[in-house]
């Protein structure tokens, strides 16, 4: 846990580090684990973020530092709450897992809460993200958009969703998700007496 360590996770971590895709995540929490909560860190983190390639370290590796190494931190939410509101792809670096260490790391925060709730209703096609952005607040606003989403192809996403977040308790969540089920019971015994007297 010396400075000489650090500098040399960074190292590896940047991108010259010539450090293999698998071994980022490790980069990651090595420096989450050594030196919690680090201001020195975050600062390099950030930097890394706003200088793009010629940073200290891959924008995957600082990303995933701050959301996953700073809960809760304002500096990381006003960063997050920029992302969601300006940028067409939130967290892309990261694909799902951006959206997921939102939601464990920076659960009901008002203001990213709040961007969310006003992002969430613009999405199309993007039920993955929207599902797992909807757990940062379970808002009203964010169980509406996922109600409605049950109607699309991928409704494992929103259905998984709602249950994660309200579960079966919620009278509106337990009817959605009981009459596709029985819906697609019927489908299913449709199908077998179909090919069984085929």
């Amino acid at each position: 846990h010396t400075r000489e360590d650090r500098e040399e996770l960074i190292r590896l971590g940047s991108w010259g580090g010539g450090l293999g895709y698998e071994w980022r995540i490790d980069v990651a929490s090595s420096l989450i684990k050594g030196w919690p909560k680090s201001l020195e860190t975050k600062k390099i983190c950030f930097e890394s973020l706003e200088q793009r390639k010629q940073s200290q370290l891959e924008n995957e590796i600082a990303l995933r530092i701050l959301l996953e190494g700073y809960p809760q931190d304002e500096d990381v939410a006003r960063y997050c709450i920029n992302e969601i509101m300006h940028e067409r792809f939130p967290f892309i670096l990261l694909h799902h897992d951006g959206w997921i260490l939102l939601a464990r790391n920076f659960k009901d925060h008002p203001q990213i809460v709040a961007s969310i709730d006003e992002w969430i209703v613009k999405q199309e096609h993007n039920e993955p993200e929207v599902a797992y952005a909807a757990l940062v607040g379970r808002t009203p606003i964010a169980k509406v958009k996922l109600l409605s989403l049950l109607d699309s192809s991928f409704l494992f996403w929103p259905a998984q969703a709602l249950l994660d977040g309200w579960g079966m308790k919620d009278p509106e969540v337990a009817e959605n998700l009981l009459q596709i089920s029985k819906g697609l019971l019927n489908y299913f015994k449709t199908l077998v007496v179909s090919v069984l007297t085929s």
